[in-house]
């Protein structure tokens, strides 16, 4: 079930130790990269593992259906083991309002290109640079598909970024290439 072997264990012995690693996998959320990122408490999202219907579930492989279902989940287990998902959810609003508070800090506004004269009269082009948005439905999406796949890590999913009004081609075909004069 997830991450976690059940073989040969009791239904309660299966559910503790499915919620035991759900806890530590849930403790914290990562979403995005270390630099770009943000971590949130599992709690604060309010995510809720049903470790009881997964266990349900992995205890009838062999149970059910006809003498060849159970033959075919017996070969199934035998030869590489069976997965069962587990199901958890977490409260969407609070996850929408998390998602749009640290949106604030994660998108950047295009940057326009320019030029500068430095102290020995050479012209340095500074590059324009696209901005940056959260697609904050993506990545809510992304964070069902971490839960589901028993992940405490979630990818920050992007917009098409911004576009700078003044990019560098332009700048660099009107940037001073000579001095044309001094005091």
């Amino acid at each position: 079930i997830g991450s976690v072997d059940v073989g040969g264990m009791t239904r309660d012995e299966a559910r503790k130790a499915v919620l035991d690693d759900a806890s530590v996998t849930f403790e914290k959320i990562s979403f995005g990269t270390a630099e770009e990122g943000f971590t949130v408490d599992g709690d604060e999202l309010g995510i809720k593992v049903d470790a009881a219907s997964a266990v349900d579930e992995a205890y009838s492989v062999g149970r059910r259906g006809n003498v060849f279902q159970h033959l075919a989940d017996s070969s199934r287990s035998y030869l590489g083991g069976v997965k069962v998902d587990l199901d958890a959810s977490y409260d969407e609003e609070v996850a929408k309002s998390t998602l749009e508070e640290q949106a604030d800090t994660f998108d950047q506004e295009p940057q326009n290109a320019s030029f500068k004269v430095t102290e020995d009269g050479k012209v340095e082009v500074e590059e324009a640079k696209n901005g940056r948005v959260m697609d904050q439905g993506e990545t809510l999406a992304n964070l069902e598909g971490a839960l589901k796949n028993m992940s405490g890590r979630v990818a920050i999913a992007e917009a098409a970024p911004p576009k700078p009004e003044v990019s560098t081609a332009e700048v660099q075909s009107y940037r001073p290439k000579e001095v044309i004069g001094e005091y």
